[in-house]
């Protein structure tokens, strides 16, 4: 009796764990119901975040034994930092072609093999600031 029973309870066992699968994320901006200035903070706070990122990271690094960025790195990393949080502070619309030139002078002021070490950072902050 239990062998002809075992194929239907298999098949509502297999259909009750169907429905216990994830539920997709919804796919929805989570800026649509903020205003323009809101939609622009909330992308600010995104670079903002970024650039804490690659701050935090370089000073880290720099911590390490063997250090992996100098202490030379770090000030000209800290400085950019300011110079961009700043600057999407006090012009909220216009910050963009500061970071990127600031980005540009950064890679030159800095070592090729500990700019290699940051470049995933520095991908990130690319991709954030093309968004604009």
């Amino acid at each position: 009796m239990i062998r002809r029973r075992l194929p239907v309870l298999s098949i509502a066992f297999v259909v009750l764990l169907a429905g216990c699968g994830p539920t997709p994320t919804p796919n929805t901006d989570p800026t649509r119901n903020l205003s323009v200035q809101g939609k622009a903070s909330y992308q600010s706070t995104k670079v903002v975040k970024s650039l804490d990122l690659l701050r935090d990271i370089v000073a880290e690094g720099e911590k390490q034994t063997p250090k992996v960025f100098s202490p030379d790195t770090v000030l000209k990393v800290v400085a950019y930092h300011r110079q961009v949080v700043r600057t999407i502070a006090t012009v909220p619309d216009g910050w963009k072609a500061i970071a990127v030139q600031g980005l540009a002078d950064l890679r030159i002021a800095i070592p090729a093999d500990q700019w290699a070490k940051m470049q995933p950072w520095v991908s990130l902050l690319t991709v954030l600031y093309d968004q604009f």
